[in-house]
């Protein structure tokens, strides 16, 4: 049966990932497609073909769907590009799945999205859904997802009522960095230091940066939001290695990790509060990926100064897509 909840899609140069995902998606068949697609990058040789390819794969769709394109012809990188046709959709929608090209579902992750967006569709303290929680394995809780402040952009969903706190420039910044708003959310120090390292340059440079995730995860934070993560993981982040714009080591513990299919009918948390002890198991686990540690290493020993150009420098530090 297709699926009503409309589905954001972010391409770009890869036609062999993007390809996969469509894949996925003809099984689901969601009615409603916007497609983000970012321009090719000057002085890139064949990046202007693979573009075009990758593009080329949406005219192939043959199901039933209302197709709805953001193509820019020049590139604007991988901040302004994912924010601003985010921003364009929910122009248009009031809720919305999300998937980059490199994310590929289990087709039960859209079923969950769809439920549990209709479910908390007027809860404020809800801001966010993830796919995946970087097991293989389930989590230890008994219900079919739990409250969390985990913040994952690999494959997730939120609402127009929550996408509109967004702020590439984190103009709340001085106000929010003085605050514990980071230690309420990570428990890892470390890992609050990478955060309040890249925050701090996204608003010195007034947004001017190559991410946009940070900035959602402190959006959701400074409010007092909480987010859903499941006890499968839904998502496998198919893109690390030699061709991926970040996450260049394709032999991290958090590339290609197995989904598994949740249940339905869903089994609903008793209480709406975030799990720490939860949270402290996802956030080790993440951290204990020998990409990341090395990464972690690094930002604590150069300090918040030099984590911006550690950022760029190691390519593996922006799998922290996962907050």
């Amino acid at each position: 049966m297709p699926m009503d909840t409309p589905v954001c899609l972010i391409i770009f140069r890869r036609p062999e990932h993007t390809r996969r995902l469509l894949d996925v998606l003809s099984v689901v068949k969601p009615r409603n497609l916007f497609v983000v697609a970012d321009g090719p990058r000057p002085g890139f040789s064949g990046e202007d073909a693979a573009c075009a390819a990758t593009r080329g794969l949406i005219d192939q769709i043959d199901w039933p769907c209302e197709i709805r394109r953001s193509f820019s012809e020049s590139n604007l990188g991988c901040g302004l590009r994912p924010a601003s046709g985010i921003d364009w959709v929910f122009s248009q929608v009031d809720r919305a799945i999300i998937l980059e090209d490199d994310c590929l579902p289990d087709p039960s992750f859209f079923t969950f999205c769809e439920e549990t967006l209709e479910r908390y569709f007027d809860d404020p303290s809800v801001m966010h859904i993830n796919g995946t929680n970087f097991s293989s394995e389930p989590l230890p809780i008994t219900s079919s997802y739990s409250f969390s402040k985990v913040v994952s952009c690999w494959g997730w969903a939120t609402w127009r009522r929550a996408w509109r706190y967004h702020d590439l420039a984190v103009r709340d910044w001085p106000y929010l960095e003085g605050s514990n708003v980071l230690r309420k959310a990570i428990s890892h120090p470390r890992m609050a230091n990478e955060f309040s390292a890249m925050l701090t340059d996204a608003h010195r440079r007034a947004g001017d940066v190559s991410y946009w995730d940070y900035q959602w995860a402190l959006a959701c934070w400074s409010r007092g939001g909480h987010s859903l993560i499941p006890r499968q993981n839904l998502i496998s982040n198919c893109g690390c290695g030699l061709d991926a714009t970040h996450t260049f080591d394709s032999n991290s513990q958090l590339a290609n990790i197995a989904t598994g299919c949740i249940s339905f009918p869903l089994i609903h948390p008793v209480q709406r509060i975030a799990n720490p002890q939860l949270d402290t198991i996802v956030q080790r686990m993440i951290i204990g990926s020998s990409t990341r540690l090395g990464i972690f290493d690094k930002v604590h020993r150069f300090g918040r100064r030099g984590a911006a150009h550690l950022a760029k420098r190691f390519a593996g530090i922006m799998e922290s897509r996962l907050f």
